[in-house]
């Protein structure tokens, strides 16, 4: 989870974790949007090495919510598995988000949610 703003450093960031954690015998896939983080200069940039430690981006069709899959998942959590409340503080909406993604991850494991 990002604290603030996210942006083209913070994707960088990420994308370097990732590789750095992933087995080199399998490629690894991100699926983006079109935000315009995923497709900032510096990102772009980057792309052809990251592809040189198996990193295969796919970028969504702008304007295609319905392919993203990580909006059905922000639906649900919204939807059911978060509180409907005033969260007066960013910690305790941290803790509510944090709970709601582990319910999210545990339906998706038994089957309950299909992604």
């Amino acid at each position: 989870m990002v604290a603030g703003t996210v942006g083209s450093e913070v994707v960088v960031a990420f994308v370097e974790g990732l590789l750095a954690r992933a087995s080199r015998e399998r490629p690894v896939l991100v699926v983006w949007d079109q935000a315009s983080y995923h497709t900032a200069r510096v990102v772009r940039e980057r792309l052809a090495g990251w592809a040189a430690q198996g990193l295969r981006v796919y970028l969504l069709p702008a304007y295609s919510p319905q392919l993203n899959l990580v909006e059905r998942c922000w639906s649900e959590l919204k939807a059911r598995l978060l509180p409907r409340r005033w969260y007066a503080e960013v910690g305790v909406l941290r803790v509510g988000v944090e709970a709601g993604l582990a319910a999210l991850a545990e339906q998706v494991e038994k089957g309950l949610f299909n992604i």
